[in-house]
């Protein structure tokens, strides 16, 4: 049997069998995880990856086990399986994958649990599967988030979602940067500080089996205000972002000559001793003649579905592995605030310790912002990421904190928008645990001083405070 006819028999068994579970309840009530493994099996076949590069109940970890592990090419000089590129956990068809069902929220943390495990740090992708749906994440780092919707594997939709699956999971290529938006909808609550200070740090980190260090770039796009640009010694541009936002003259433009144009923000000397912490990262800094067009932007390059900043974000992200966008607050007025929230793959939200105003923002935003911007994207994102709270007072009771998340939660409406809202403020596998970066004046005194550099630069104070949340992104 050809290759060709492997894909087309398997394809068929999957649409078959789907078809058999959709015409008769009992037979789907009563299907088990073992039938749904052996159409996972189909499902990689129809991928074009061979049965014998999956090996099934790979150890993740000391205490996982996922179920399906597969590699896109044989390991060379062993016979043993390790370093796969893609894991898929699987759960019998009726546990319904739907967005705010219990057991697709625990699917979900089960594989991303998976994908941050010691012998996982060689994945690229991950799925969860139940034989009728489907879902499709990548792993960058330390980072996981879903690149897909929920896809359905019924007669209808099959071929579509086998497309989609073959366009997105990239076997021979590099996988591209993740695009980061640190927002919340309130002001003042840190959004430049830490997005400056993560890139920075992340900036020093080598991925996975590379040699070089991660290629950062920073974009500011509070055009209004343009604080990101200012605390990176910088003026603001005269139009540099509005031409980029241009598809055509960005197409026109190469690699290096994109790379080249953008203003580096670094402490490296051009001669002399390196410095204790060397860092280098590129800026797309706020652009005043954005600023000055208001409603025209929309006209010019927001009209309907365009979303411009995605755009020129996922063509930059062949170029930088982490691209982090400082956007503005205030969503309904701001289409800045829009765009950069429209542009990420992941949402990093920011809250104030003690701030009830910044909790509820960020809740609020969730449902009537986010989810939205989901809906229209179709393809899993924005993803929220879990909320840290900024300027952690370690001697002040969190209390008050806890119980303004806790009132947030238990008074939303809808049970889903309550499962998304735990997932977002807890840290996964707790009861109420909040992430927190702890307040410390070496974060924000450093850039009022004569060398201007950012605290995380100069002391170790406060790059310590910022430890947990780079382990986000990076081991």
């Amino acid at each position: 049997m050809t290759s060709s006819d492997a894909k087309k028999e398997a394809l068929n068994h999957i649409s078959r069998q789907c078809e058999k579970w959709s015409n008769d309840k009992d037979l789907f009530l009563k299907a088990n995880e073992a039938e749904a493994v052996l159409l996972a099996l189909n499902l990689l076949t129809v991928l074009g990856i061979d049965q014998q590069k999956v090996f099934p109940q790979y150890k993740c970890s000391k205490n996982y086990k996922v179920d399906l592990a597969a590699r896109f090419k044989a390991l060379e000089g062993s016979s043993k399986f390790s370093k796969p590129d893609l894991i898929i956990e699987i759960k019998k068809p009726s546990v319904t994958f739907a967005e705010g069902e219990k057991r697709y929220a625990s699917t979900v943390l089960q594989l991303q649990t998976y994908l941050a495990a010691e012998k996982c740090k060689s994945v690229k992708y991950g799925i969860i599967f139940n034989g009728c749906k489907v879902q499709l994440f990548r792993k960058h780092g330390m980072l996981s988030y879903p690149i897909s919707s929920i896809l359905s594997l019924d007669k209808k939709n099959i071929n579509g979602t086998i497309s989609y699956l073959e366009q997105n999971i990239k076997q021979d290529e590099e996988i591209r940067g993740s695009i980061i938006t640190v927002w919340n909808n309130k002001g003042g609550v840190g959004k430049t500080t830490i997005a400056q200070a993560l890139a920075i740090l992340l900036s020093e980190k080598i991925l996975y089996e590379k040699k070089e260090k991660n290629r950062i770039l920073l974009i500011d796009y509070d055009h209004n205000q343009g604080d990101l640009t200012a605390n990176c010694k910088m003026e603001r541009s005269e139009g540099e972002t509005k031409k980029l936002l241009d598809a055509e003259f960005l197409g026109n433009l190469s690699k290096e000559k994109i790379i080249s144009s953008l203003p580096t923000f670094t402490n490296i000397p051009e001669k002399g001793k390196p410095p204790r912490f060397p860092f280098e990262v590129k800026i797309l800094r706020a652009d005043s003649k954005l600023s000055e067009e208001g409603a025209d932007y929309i006209k010019n390059f927001a009209a309907g579905d365009r979303l411009p900043l995605r755009k020129l974000c996922l063509q930059l992200s062949e170029l930088f592995d982490y691209i982090f966008i400082d956007a503005p607050p205030n969503y309904e007025q701001s289409i800045f605030s829009k765009e950069a929230v429209s542009a990420a793959d992941c949402i990093l939200p920011i809250a104030l310790f003690q701030n009830n105003n910044s909790i509820r923002n960020y809740a609020k935003a969730v449902i009537e912002h986010i989810k939205p911007a989901q809906e229209s994207r179709n393809d899993g994102g924005p993803f929220s990421l879990g909320i840290w709270f900024n300027r952690w007072r370690t001697t002040w009771t969190p209390t008050p904190t806890r119980g303004s998340v806790k009132r947030q939660i238990d008074t939303t409406d809808q049970e889903e928008d309550q499962m998304e809202l735990k997932r977002i403020f807890y840290k996964p596998n707790t009861t109420n645990q909040l992430r927190k970066i702890d307040e410390t004046a070496d974060i924000a005194r450093s850039i009022m001083d004569t060398k201007g550099l950012p605290g995380v630069v100069r002391y170790l104070k406060a790059r310590n405070a910022f430890n947990s949340l780079v382990k986000v992104f990076s081991d």
